[in-house]
Order: C-alpha cells, then structure tokens, then sequence
C-alpha cells in the first residue's frame, strides 16, 4: 500500500506542475504535507467477544501518522492521503491484545474561504486500507508445545473500505515575504472529520475467512495537526 501511495504522490505532483504553468489560472494550491492526532474507532462488539473468552479488551482511541497531497484548483480541492493507526497494547492476565491499522483516502472538496494567508474547505472521500488484532499468550513455550497448542498466537485482520468527512483549516505562510504566487510556502493547519466504517467483509486468520465475525472497524471522529510545504 505505501508504494502505490508514493506512486500517487508522484503522479498527483506532475499534474500539478502542468496546472502550475497553464496561463490563465485563477487560483493554483499545492500542498504537500505530514499530519499526526487522535482517531476514535468503535471495538464494542469486538470487546464483547473478547470478554467472554478472557481476552484484553481494545481500547476505543488511537494516535495515528501519516500526510498526503492536496491539489487545489478553481476552487475544487482533491486529495489522497496515507495514515497509519499506531498500534497499542492491553494486558489481561496471561495475555496481551494489540490493534493497528493503515488506509488510504481520495477525497474532494471545495474552498469555502480562499484568503492569502488562511484556507477553509470542507472534504469527503472513500478510502481502503487494513485492520489487525494480535492476541498473544505470555509463558515459557517450547517449540512442541507451540506446535500442539498453536493459539498462543491469534492473529486477525480484515480489509476496510469507509467513507470520510472533514473540515480543514489551513495557515499559508510564504517564504520571505514573497508575492501569493511565486515560490514555495509553508502551511500549517488543523483538520477534524468523521470516517463510517462501508465494509461486509468478515475477518480473516491465516488467510482463512471466519464466519459469524464481530463488527469493528474504522467508524468514528479524529482530529489531527497538518504542516508541510505548498506552492
């Protein structure tokens, strides 16, 4: 998934070097940028299982990195971006759970407010990307006993496709007090949306597709703090 995201990036980054150089273009934004905060997912169903079996529960909030590239043209906005939800780790017992998470969005939007300094433009998209439970058990495991009793370690994961709405709020900061349309800049900002969790798919162990799957997925709000460079 990361080499198609830089492919992307690649790709998106040509095309707006075309647009860049096109006479007659009223308004030209591209932003190149990292971002990290907080995502909130939904795991009840999921920790209702778990529960019962004597399992860690999974917690409900999560730190997640990433950035993306955001072209900005005539007002109309379009973007893809990469975060990976950082993993955490619960113990209950002899066991620990662990949960992560990568996706990837191409939204599109509309600048609401386009000043020289500071952008305001709401944004939906559909994204991919991939979920993983860990459960392991703690204890001196020989190899044989391993072999005999192999759910020390459970390991499951599940393919995503969910739906996002955000509002971003944008700084626009230009290298030595340029004019608003030459040279690079740096932008900082601050984006809050909403992802919903579209996927029917069940989890998977050893590739092996489980039947009768609880429900968790990338359902809920985050926020998080973008800064990189634009032109």
């Amino acid at each position: 998934m990361m080499k198609l995201f830089f492919l992307i990036i690649v790709i998106f980054s040509t095309i707006s070097q075309g647009f860049a150089k096109r006479p007659g273009v009223d308004m030209f934004c591209g932003k190149l940028i990292g971002g990290f905060g907080g995502t909130f997912i939904s795991p009840d169903d999921m920790n209702f299982r778990l529960e019962k079996s004597g399992m860690p529960l999974i917690p409900g909030e999560y730190l997640q990195v990433g950035g993306g590239y955001q072209l900005i043209q005539s007002r109309i906005i379009t973007e893809i971006e990469y975060f990976a939800i950082l993993s955490r780790t619960e113990r209950h017992g002899n066991f620990t759970s662990s949960f992560s998470g990568q996706y990837s969005y191409f939204n599109i939007g509309f600048l609401l407010l386009g000043l020289k300094n500071f952008q305001i433009y709401p944004l939906a998209g559909l994204g991919y990307g991939k979920i993983e439970l860990r459960v392991t058990e703690e204890g001196d495991f020989s190899f044989d006993t391993f072999l005999d009793n192999p759910i020390n370690l459970r390991s499951f994961e599940r393919d995503i496709f969910t739906g996002n709405i955000a509002l971003g709020f944008d700084f626009l900061i230009r290298d030595n007090g340029k004019s608003s349309n030459t040279g690079l800049g740096f932008v900082f900002g601050v984006r809050a949306g909403f992802t919903y969790d579209i996927s029917v798919g069940e989890w998977k162990a050893n590739e092996l597709q489980l039947g009768a799957s609880p429900y968790m997925g990338l359902t809920g709000f985050y926020v998080r703090v973008v800064m990189g460079i634009w032109e």
